[in-house]
């Protein structure tokens, strides 16, 4: 294989120092993520902003949305959740993949609620400047054609702020800001809390796990976390049947057994690092073991599994009356696997809930033997 100057330029710049610049070695482990203390610093100073900037600020680091979904999102992109009085959905279109993303958020979570009340305060703005709704939520105006504001813009506002207030990055100097490393970090802040890959490519709108591993950054952060909270709790198959040997499986110093991953514990020998002949699809494994403490996210993931559904069930009838029968039988099967998924988490729902380790607002652990 030969290569000239300029794609040798390309490859250089594109592979990982430490990766012995092989082929594809991208530099993704090197932390696209936007830093913690950028995003704090950031939001310090969300006042110095002109409007609507602060609230798509929020928007955009409490969903990860593409910059360009975010700029288009529509004036009635929220609505209360018809199944649930705890939750509103967010809707957007995700041009890429040319699909939708219903994103439910929780009322009692402080970053949900801040991003509510960005997006309401921003239609009530619209309504008092222009008297009506309009098509989008962030519009702009040519004399009566209505269009979106340009991402430009606000990158070009957030990089000033950034300058004015020495809002660092990692390099020390003044945080050169775009919208996609906050989507990163939106990916890597679900994975230290405990979220699947499954669920991180529902959240980030990703085709495939292995898309989504991508937007997980910050790795060695990870696997100390993993390692900190591994053992402890009870653990329970996805049919809801406790497993006691797993804890100490998990803690075992000689031979890793069983390795810690998001809401539980996998017992497949050799699923070790990120590396998984199932694609992380946890809560269809038999493989799996759920965590008891991890009795919120359970819930939190069964209502996106029944939204998700619900949505599936609305793109099989557009696809059979449009006469797309294969489309509607490639749906009907992921949904298949959806509503396995959702049994799955129900059983752990219950399981956990039936064992008593879970009652009322408090965890009761039982710990795994020293």
């Amino acid at each position: 294989m030969t290569l000239d100057k300029r794609a040798a330029r390309k490859i250089h710049r594109l592979q990982a120092a430490d990766a012995n610049y092989r082929l594809y070695a991208s530099k993704e482990g090197a932390n696209r993520a936007a830093p913690d203390k950028t995003i704090r610093g950031i939001f310090e100073h969300l006042d110095d902003l002109p409007a609507p900037i602060p609230a798509m600020f929020i928007i955009g680091v409490g969903t990860g949305i593409r910059a360009g979904d975010l700029h288009a999102l529509l004036f009635d992109c929220l609505r209360p959740d018809k199944h649930d009085k705890r939750f509103m959905i967010l809707s957007f279109w995700q041009n890429k993949v040319s699909r939708w993303n219903h994103k439910p958020l929780l009322k009692t979570d402080p970053l949900h609620q801040a991003m509510i009340n960005a997006i309401e305060g921003q239609r009530a703005a619209i309504r008092q400047r222009l008297g009506r709704d309009t098509k989008y939520l962030f519009p702009t105006f040519s004399g009566q054609r209505e269009s979106f504001l340009h991402s430009n813009y606000t990158v070009l506002e957030l990089k000033k702020l950034c300058i004015r207030h020495g809002i660092l990055g990692e390099d020390g100097k003044p945080f050169n800001f775009t919208w996609h490393p906050i989507r990163h970090h939106h990916g890597t802040q679900m994975a230290l809390e405990g979220h699947d890959i499954l669920s991180i490519m529902l959240e980030l709108g990703h085709a495939s796990p292995d898309m989504a591993t991508c937007y997980v950054n910050r790795r060695l952060e990870l696997k100390k976390n993993a390692l900190l909270k591994k053992g402890g709790g009870r653990f329970y198959t996805i049919e809801g049947q406790v497993d006691a040997k797993v804890g100490e499986l998990l803690i075992r110093k000689e031979q890793v057994i069983a390795t810690r991953v998001s809401g539980g514990a996998c017992t497949l020998p050799g699923q070790l690092g990120e590396w998984c002949e199932h694609a992380h699809a946890c809560l269809s494994c038999r493989n799996f073991r759920a965590a008891s403490g991890d009795y919120d996210y359970f819930r939190c993931e069964k209502h996106k599994l029944l939204t998700l559904i619900e949505q599936q069930d609305a793109e099989i009838r557009t696809f059979e009356e449009s006469g797309q029968r294969r489309l509607a039988e490639l749906t009907k099967r992921r949904q298949v696997r959806n509503k396995n998924a959702a049994q799955s988490v129900d059983n752990i729902i219950r399981a956990i809930e039936r064992d008593g380790s879970y009652a009322g607002t408090k965890h009761n652990f039982l710990r795994t033997p020293e």
